[in-house]
């Protein structure tokens, strides 16, 4: 350890001070903190020795400026594979790899350390057989009484088993984001793919509807329409939801009003599951109107969503509620019904991409693809808002919480 005044050359003559025990037992350590528990400089350097002496874990080097080696501990000894007294004189650029070298990293090292005090370094480094360690550390400048650089500490942890971890997860991550962009390019391929069939089964349907005057056609027409409109909105959903996953969808923000927009997704809903008898109340404060800003398709397309699955998942004679409010600069609506309820496993994936909660009986031929709550996240999250939701169990119906900006900025980004 350097000692104030001295050169960096007077290190390697250091001895090896007497090693402390425990306070509990070392009188002389006891009587030298005093009253106020305080440690005197000997015995401050006595167990800073000890430390430096017994850690198996840590390797600490002094160093001359010319980065030579002038004590290693034993903790050097063990991780670089080389008798601490065979490391003395070495130069310290023996240690490093080939390519750290030839980039002047020892140089910089030096060089950062003396200008800011210190430098981090976690970095590949050779042991004394040339085999590659992770070293995570610091080399530390030390100075003497009157501020001058004499020396340097390097004190450094092999870490090469948390590297490769790192590099394991790394590695994995990549290959899910690989897969993930695949799909994702897969889904949107698909939905523009089937586009076209649609738009032609929607209007032989509707054509077919208009010219079909047998009573007993009607309804097997109608099952016919309810069905194309039923996958062709499943098809837009999904469309929808990969413009937004590769940052393709953009907001056209307008200013609206509340109540208009609710009682729209409100009739909308009901249309399309065939004006079930479920009773649906919209709530919403007296007095002012409530207005906010947004993209009028995008949010009628989570209040349609919502809505819609608190019919799907409500029995006949069912209620469902729709609140709205604003809370500090929010709009805040939430969906509630006393149906089916969400399982306490589920609410923490119900708004992933192809999650499907289970439909009773006949409903699950509608179950969907588990797209429409991943598409509603990703809209409310564009907007800058937020969704929840809450259940207290199986059988005791269901609770989503929309949160939307009152105001959007002027230019909102595209999703990211």
């Amino acid at each position: 350890m350097l000692v104030p005044g001295k050169s960096a050359p007077a290190i390697a003559c250091l001895g090896r001070p007497p090693i402390v025990t425990t306070p509990q037992t070392d009188a002389g350590s006891n009587a030298a903190a005093g009253a106020s528990g305080a440690m005197d400089a000997a015995s401050i350097k006595q167990w800073l020795w000890a430390f430096a002496e017994q850690t198996p874990e840590h390797a600490i080097l002094l160093l001359d400026l010319r980065f030579t080696v002038l004590w290693a501990n034993p903790g050097a000894g063990r991780i670089f594979g080389i008798p601490p007294m065979q490391m003395t004189g070495q130069p310290m650029h023996r240690f490093f790899t080939p390519e750290d070298i030839g980039l002047g990293i020892p140089e910089h090292e030096i060089a950062v350390a003396i200008s800011e005090g210190s430098s981090e370094d976690d970095r590949w480094m050779a042991r004394g057989d040339g085999s590659p360690f992770w070293a995570s550390g610091r080399t530390v400048a030390l100075s003497d009484a009157h501020g001058a650089v004499t020396g340097l500490l390097k004190i450094l942890r092999n870490q090469t088993e948390m590297k490769m971890r790192m590099n394991t997860f790394r590695n994995r991550l990549m290959a899910l984001e690989e897969i993930e962009n695949a799909r994702t390019i897969a889904l949107a391929t698909l939905s523009h793919e089937l586009r076209n069939p649609l738009s032609a089964l929607n209007m032989a349907a509707t054509l077919i509807g208009r010219m079909v005057d047998d009573a007993r056609l009607q309804h097997p027409v109608s099952i016919l329409q309810r069905n194309v409109g039923y996958v062709t909105r499943m098809v837009d959903d999904l469309e929808q939801a990969t413009r937004i996953r590769v940052g393709k969808l953009a907001l056209a923000v307008e200013p609206l009003w509340l109540h208009e927009e609710l009682d729209a997704a409100i009739q909308t809903a009901l249309a399309r599951a065939g004006n079930p008898a479920r009773e649906v109340q919209l709530l919403l404060p007296p007095g002012q109107l409530i207005s906010f800003e947004a993209d009028r398709l995008r949010v009628q397309q989570v209040f349609v969503n919502l809505i819609g699955n608190a019919i799907k998942f409500t029995a006949q004679g069912g209620s469902i509620w729709i609140k709205g409010t604003t809370e500090s600069r929010h709009v805040v609506v939430r969906i509630e019904d006393d149906g089916e309820g969400i399982a306490p496993d589920m609410l923490e994936t119900i708004f992933s991409m192809f999650t499907q909660v289970h439909l009773p009986g006949e409903q699950a031929e509608q179950a969907g693809l588990g797209i429409g709550l991943a598409l509603v996240k990703r809209i409310v999250e564009l907007h800058g808002g937020s969704v929840q939701a809450n259940s207290n169990g199986i059988g005791l119906g269901s609770q989503f919480t929309v949160r939307l900006p009152l105001r959007q900025p002027r230019h909102p980004a595209a999703a990211a």
